[in-house]
């Protein structure tokens, strides 16, 4: 879990049993968002770069569920008061799902959101998404939608061209986001410097626009 420490431009680190204290005015929105993707396509590495945490440099596949979650403050437009977000990350690795039938039912279990992942440099993870979508959407599912593209940073090793990109857009509907995940340097300072936000920040902002939405939408608020 991590947020900006309020003496230091750093991110703050807390445990799995520490959250981080508010007022007891500021209203918090809880969400539990799953990741869908094929093997590789940069699922962990991304909710990593998140949460603040270091980018691992050695691919290894997800060894069960993991869950990560983030709180995310937001001002809503039109009011003056902030508010929380917590964003109850699930991801679970596709060996993982194909030796176990209950693993599945059990991230699409209470979800309210899913974001779909592939890589620029592996155009068959691309062409995955629709039949990840079937996999975790039904026609009666109302969980929010993103997709995020890694490895945005191999422009020579891109198989995804842009005009590809643009008719997903059009087609589904749901935005795409690129991010490159690359780990900190040993003379940078580090994954959890406020710098790491400017990454963060846009992802963040849409899926918690896009989940507060669908909410606005259940509830009849807006069309």
């Amino acid at each position: 879990m991590a947020i900006m420490d309020k003496h230091a431009s750093v991110r703050k680190k807390y445990g799995y049993l520490d959250r981080p204290v508010f007022d007891r005015k500021i209203k918090e929105f809880s969400y539990k968002v799953i990741l869908s993707g094929k093997s590789g396509s940069g699922k962990t590495s991304t909710v990593a770069k998140l949460a603040g945490h270091e980018v691992q440099r050695l691919y290894r596949e997800t060894p069960g569920i993991e869950q990560t979650t983030i709180f995310w403050p937001c001002r809503l437009i039109g009011s003056k008061e902030p508010v929380v977000f917590k964003l109850k990350f699930c991801d679970a690795g596709e060996g993982c799902m194909t030796r176990f039938n209950h693993i599945l039912p059990t991230l699409k279990e209470n979800a309210d959101g899913v974001i779909f992942f592939f890589a620029m440099t592996d155009r068959s993870s691309f062409e995955d998404i629709p039949q990840q979508m079937s996999r975790i959407l039904s026609h009666q599912s109302n969980m929010s939608r993103l997709v995020i593209a890694t490895k945005l940073d191999q422009h020579g090793k891109s198989e995804v061209p842009q005009k590809e990109l643009l008719e997903f857009e059009k087609q589904y509907d749901i935005p795409i986001i690129g991010v490159s995940n690359l780990p900190a340097g040993p003379s940078e300072p580090g994954s959890s410097s406020s710098a790491d936000l400017r990454i963060s920040a846009p992802i963040l902002n849409c899926l918690c626009e896009r989940l507060y939405y669908r909410d606005q939408q259940e509830a009849g608020l807006v069309i």
